[in-house]
């Protein structure tokens, strides 16, 4: 609480990004509400209608929609969806395939993560700004392959297809030029950046000055660096595995075309039920985008370390915690339905 109090009195741009922040948090709760309520309406299971309409993130809900993190739900997929809604970008540039647009990103996520190594914090929130959009290019590679075969407005995904492996490598890129980045800046600018903060304290031998942050030395080596940033880029592979694999089984169970008239009542039943509700949830927070997103305003408030400090910790367990929840809840509902567990 303190260190943001001291963030606050600093200047008018760290309110600014602290406002902004709080009305995001703002704006994705009341969308979920909104959300929340046009699920329990839902009289589908599976979506199978062509029809032509302008983007909602509330209609044709599907399972990977439902667990998409909420920037990309609320922000970057609508917003790429109406600039394709009133440019036509994917029919007029007929040329840009999805993959090009993914090299694209790409290539901006490696910019981003050079302006993340940056000393200067500007430059640093310049890479926020700019990784921003390069995840924007990502949400608008997927709005034009839906439109070039003909499925606007319908999410699943594509596994075993080539845009589905360049995506994953585009994003793992992404996710190791970031890394490069904070390493870099972590390394150079620590002892410095934390030092003038310290206590300072005269050695009753010699006099000499020191710095003891609570009357203990402490020193942050650059090993102790790569490995909790390591552990952070481990922990995001491991919650999108997770994310991808609960979504797939999910998608195979709730929303099969071949499915009889009760089983899909009964998905329906699953579908609009509190504890599938609550799992979805949790995984829009503590899948892989989402925590890059928390990253991300780390950098923005000038806090990684102790965000890093945290999120090592607590992010493992917490996605542990919900893969066992969700493993439990998915084998209950297969037994409601009527449908074999399928094991991958």
């Amino acid at each position: 609480m303190l260190k943001i109090t001291e963030f606050l009195k600093t200047n008018f741009v760290n309110r600014a990004i602290l406002l902004l922040l709080f009305s995001m948090v703002v704006y994705f709760l009341c969308m979920d509400v909104a959300f929340y309520f046009h699920n329990q309406s839902r009289t589908y299971t599976f979506i199978s209608s062509k029809e032509e309409h302008t983007y909602s993130p509330f209609k044709d809900i599907t399972m990977k929609l439902a667990m998409s993190d909420h920037p990309n739900h609320y922000f970057y997929l609508l917003t790429a969806e109406k600039f394709d809604d009133a440019t036509n970008f994917s029919g007029i540039f007929f040329f840009v395939t999805p993959n090009m647009i993914s090299v694209l990103h790409t290539f901006v996520s490696i910019l981003c993560g050079k302006l993340f190594s940056s000393d200067s914090l500007n430059m640093r929130r310049l890479g926020v700004l700019l990784f921003v959009l390069r995840t924007w290019l990502d949400a608008l590679d997927g709005v034009v392959f839906r439109a070039r075969v003909k499925k606007r407005h319908v999410f699943f995904s594509q596994r075993g297809s080539s845009g589905y492996f360049v995506d994953a490598v585009a994003d793992v890129i992404s996710g190791v030029a970031m890394s490069i980045g904070l390493i870099i800046y972590l390394s150079r600018s620590w002892a410095k950046r934390h030092t003038e903060l310290l206590p300072k304290s005269k050695s009753p031998e010699n006099g000499s000055t020191t710095y003891t942050p609570n009357g203990s030395h402490q020193v942050v080596s650059k090993r102790r660096i790569i490995l909790k940033v390591a552990v952070f880029g481990i922990m995001i592979l491991l919650a999108a595995g997770l994310w991808d694999r609960f979504h797939d089984l999910y998608h195979h169970l709730l929303e099969s075309p071949k499915a009889s008239v009760e089983q899909q009542g009964r998905e329906l039943v699953v579908l609009k039920s509190s504890m599938m509700w609550i799992i979805i949830w949790f995984w829009r927070i503590l899948n892989a985008p989402e925590l890059i997103e928390m990253m991300l305003a780390a950098i923005l408030v000038d806090r990684v370390w102790e965000f890093l400090s945290w999120i090592i910790y607590a992010g493992p367990v917490a996605v542990c915690l919900l893969s066992v929840i969700t493993e439990i809840h998915y084998h209950t509902v297969s037994s409601f339905i009527g449908k074999i567990p399928t094991v991958t």
